[in-house]
């Protein structure tokens, strides 16, 4: 991707953007963890911290690559990557791999924080329009904190059938809110 854009992207956090990014058709390079990581960005932009899961799909936006002659230093080389919940990360080389893993997994998505154009495109999907009613009666407006397990597996179904929907679909709206 152009460096002025992925610059951009990876000082704020952008979900929408991330879901048509994800969708399918784009030209992107996916990449998976080969490996629990600690989640930073080390181009000095927003960070949802916390970790990136051994097998998360992410993808790649730049590489890194180590200087060329002179001393190699380990872990030179490396991306920029994005995960779906719209935050971006910074791999070394070896953390990520384009071989895709039997069940890729991926982060939280944040159901509240999608634009209202793009769930109403997420919800002319039936499984997406269940899924959104089974958190809203399970949750009951909680999202955070101590929430049932009933809810938890809810809001799990509902990042499933978001990413199931996102993977297959070419056709999401723009996002209002660009890099």
């Amino acid at each position: 991707m152009p460096k002025a854009f992925v610059d951009r992207l990876c000082q704020g956090t952008f979900l929408n953007v991330a879901l048509v990014l994800f969708s399918s058709g784009t030209p992107w390079t996916h990449g998976y963890l080969t490996r629990k990581t600690e989640a930073w960005n080390a181009e000095g932009g927003a960070s949802k911290g916390g970790f990136v899961e051994f097998d998360e799909e992410v993808l790649l936006l730049t590489s890194h690559a180590p200087p060329k002659g002179g001393m190699q230093v380990s872990g030179a080389g490396g991306y920029q990557a994005l995960r779906w919940d719209g935050s971006c990360v910074t791999l070394a080389s070896e953390e990520v791999t384009t071989r895709k893993p039997p069940s890729p997994k991926h982060p939280r998505i944040e159901w509240r924080f999608i634009e209202d154009g793009m769930r109403d495109a997420l919800r002319k999907d039936p499984d997406v329009d269940q899924a959104a009613v089974a958190v809203k009666r399970e949750c009951k407006g909680v999202s955070v904190g101590d929430v049932s397990k009933k809810c938890v597996d809810a809001d799990n179904k509902l990042v499933e059938s978001i990413v199931k929907f996102v993977e297959s679909s070419s056709g999401l709206p723009e996002p209002a809110k660009l890099p």
